[in-house]
């Protein structure tokens, strides 16, 4: 995925997906407080929705991640934010950290252009595969295997607080 992509919808809005730099991480900080209680609002409880903000979001934290290597592209339709991908290149594969979009975008093919980017970044890379975690009772797993996507296993990560992630995770197969 390169530094940065425009083009036009039927709309003649404006979409661009750009990589973010360091600074810039406070607007995905700002899209996942607006995201998340929305997302997950029917499979875990408020007070673990708000503990994982503070813990997964935390901007020192996304920086971190960001001078380890993990990529950030943010979405943006019209110059407003609408959603961000976060992915890292591993030995053998790429790590997809976090997909989201605003609500109001969904079902419109911007998860799968998101998702498109980082698989084109694996095959660029030559990496045999795309790997990342989505809870078992997350409503997104649907799109993650209709895209090809296979569950490999199922996991539990005890992440503080008395909170547990349970998730599967998944894989797919990257022809490079």
């Amino acid at each position: 995925m390169g530094i940065s992509c425009y083009f036009w919808n039927m709309n003649n809005s404006l979409i661009e997906l750009r990589l973010l730099q360091k600074e810039e991480l406070k607007v995905v900080k700002a899209l996942a407080y607006v995201i998340w209680p929305r997302v997950y609002d029917y499979m875990i409880s408020q007070e673990q929705i708000n503990y994982m903000l503070l813990t997964m979001y935390d901007l020192d934290k996304l920086e971190h991640q960001w001078s380890d290597g993990v990529n950030f592209v943010l979405l943006e339709i019209d110059q407003i934010p609408q959603g961000f991908v976060a992915f890292e290149e591993k030995a053998n594969s790429v790590f997809l950290h976090k997909l989201y979009l605003r609500n109001d975008m969904h079902g419109k093919g911007f998860g799968k252009m998101l998702l498109q980017g980082v698989i084109n970044f694996a095959e660029n890379k030559k990496k045999s595969k795309v790997e990342l975690t989505v809870n078992r009772k997350n409503k997104s797993l649907d799109f993650y295997l209709s895209q090809g996507f296979q569950i490999k296993e199922e996991k539990d990560f005890d992440i503080g607080g008395g909170y547990f992630m349970n998730d599967y995770i998944l894989s797919l197969a990257v022809i490079a």
